[in-house]
């Protein structure tokens, strides 16, 4: 997905600065997001929340607010 698809999908104002790709999967990671190198966080998906360990986030996930993926969990 491309910024502008994540700006879209979060009903815009996104800014850019604010935003990187996960190296484990290429998923989008908001600078406030707490994720290890070790999970994966598939292209598609979006998290400002946290993901632990070996967790997996797949497909249109979207990890947020409180929310924490840790071990061995998919999503």
């Amino acid at each position: 997905m491309t910024f502008d698809e994540l700006n879209k999908k979060l009903g815009g104002g996104e800014s850019p600065e604010n935003w990187s790709q996960h190296a484990n999967g290429g998923g989008w990671l908001n600078r406030k997001a707490k994720v290890d190198t070790s999970a994966f966080v598939g292209p598609d998906a979006i998290v400002l929340g946290t993901v632990y360990g070996n967790a997996r986030v797949y497909g249109n996930a979207l990890v947020y607010g409180d929310a924490r993926v840790s071990g061995n969990a998919r999503v």
